[in-house]
């Protein structure tokens, strides 16, 4: 097959946004090596200001006198945003951090100087919200933590009761939580409008009484009240690149998509695509994930294009991103949902850093990043023609696809990683522990 076919593609890729790829000039490999010798730096970045202007006595005493507690009923223990970027790097700064999660048995008690402490995970939503969140709240009690950090809006309740107990606390918002509830399924359609507007309602005079509310996006922020701070999901860069961009020619997979499998993250539009007829032949997407309703996968098996999915099953860590690394084209068509149009997908950057080309929903922020770093094409996410052809495009052109992929790669590492965002979340707890020390002076 030749690199660059001569016909006319045009009417192939209509809907779709085409870019034109530079490859950035400077050595990935370099890049790497710098990142991973300055990673320290800023994790302890605005601890090490603050030691030097004598606002905290040093991370012996951080660790002697600031214990963090972190809590979530909703998320797994060793959830990406919870405990691969904010409490490993509150860990590494000094402080003495705990995650208060569900979990079943067998969950490690310590990983990389966090401290998990469990309570049992629930069987249903019911069980979540009646019997893990106050489970929850009582564990964290019991750690004494100087500062209480809570991550589900089902917790909003348990955070004013700390507050109303004298302790410190901050509430993290990964999602905007009026818009998520107004598209709740098992929400009778009639209640959601009215319990969607009473629940920002609530969010935004509750914010009110915390430290410190910490939003995922500026959009969330701007729905809460109080001192806010937008601290990004973008990747640990450093261990995306230890997995290394493969050469194009050895990966053997074609598409990829990793995440929770649902209608409103383009499954049904995929698989369409991936059945039209203009699919290079042999190209499988790859699902790397789960189904939230089985009854939607067996809908789908039934569809031409399933014959060219392959089912990987739902993967964390390292073996996701290898995975994703022997891929050849990152897909992330999101519905055009009020939640997922604001959002910043992590998937998004993990197939950027993986040096993996995009076709993602064109979607302002999105665009913004797609377009600015030439990392791939923007795709109207409801229409399975337009994905099949940006899917088919960047697997017919492997030179142009593998330049695109190192445009994200570059990207990734010089404006889009967590150490960045690190920075952000030490310079808040540094400047809380600063405000304890001086009330406890008092």
């Amino acid at each position: 097959m030749s690199e660059e076919p001569h016909s006319d593609s045009r009417s192939s890729l209509a809907g779709v946004r085409r870019l034109n790829p530079t490859l950035m000039s400077s050595s990935l490999k370099h890049q790497s090596g710098a990142l991973r010798q300055q990673s320290l730096d800023y994790a302890l970045g605005p601890c090490a200001q603050r030691l030097a202007q004598g606002a905290i006595a040093g991370p012996v005493a951080i660790r002697q006198r600031m214990r963090i507690a972190h809590l979530t009923s909703v998320h797994d223990a060793l959830d990406g945003r919870i405990f691969s970027r904010e409490c490993r790097s509150l860990a590494r700064a000094g402080y003495d951090v705990v995650i208060v999660a569900p979990a079943d048995k067998g969950t490690p008690t310590k990983v990389d100087g966090v401290r998990m402490c469990t309570v049992r995970a629930p069987r249903t939503r019911f069980e979540r919200m009646l019997i893990t969140g106050p489970a929850v709240l009582r564990a964290a009690l019991r750690e004494r933590a100087d500062l209480y950090h809570f991550h589900d809006p089902e917790l909003m309740l348990g955070g004013l009761w700390l507050r109303a107990l004298g302790k410190h606390v901050v509430y993290d918002a990964h999602e905007d939580v009026p818009k998520d509830v107004a598209q709740k399924r098992y929400i009778p359609s009639l209640l959601r409008r009215p319990l969607a507007f009473a629940t920002g309602l609530v969010s935004r005079a509750a914010t009110t009484a915390f430290d410190a509310t910490i939003a995922a996006v500026p959009s969330i922020a701007d729905g809460l009240s109080g001192r806010r701070v937008v601290i990004r999901n973008y990747p640990v860069v450093d261990e995306l690149l230890d997995i290394g961009a493969k050469p194009w020619p050895s990966r053997t997979r074609g598409a990829i998509y990793a995440g929770l499998i649902t209608e409103n993250r383009g499954i049904r539009e995929m698989i369409a695509a991936m059945g039209s007829v203009q699919m290079p032949a042999g190209a499988l997407l790859t699902l790397a994930g789960r189904f939230d309703d089985p009854q939607l996968q067996l809908a789908l098996t039934g569809e031409p294009g399933w014959r060219r999915v392959e089912m990987a099953g739902w993967l964390s860590g390292e073996a996701l991103w290898r995975t994703i690394a022997d891929a050849k084209v990152g897909v992330v068509t999101l519905h055009g949902t009020p939640t997922f149009v604001d959002s910043l997908p992590t998937k998004l950057f993990e197939y950027m850093a993986l040096g993996l080309p995009v076709v993602a929903s064109d979607f302002p922020q999105l665009r913004a990043i797609v377009e600015s770093c030439e990392c791939g094409l923007l795709v109207d996410p409801r229409d399975p023609e337009a994905i099949g052809a940006a899917i088919a495009d960047l697997l017919t052109h492997p030179r142009r696809s593998e330049a695109m992929g190192a445009n994200g790669r570059a990207a990734v590492t010089t404006r889009y990683s967590w150490d960045r965002e690190a920075q952000q979340l030490l310079s808040l707890y540094a400047d809380l522990c600063n405000r304890r020390r001086t009330l406890n002076a008092r």
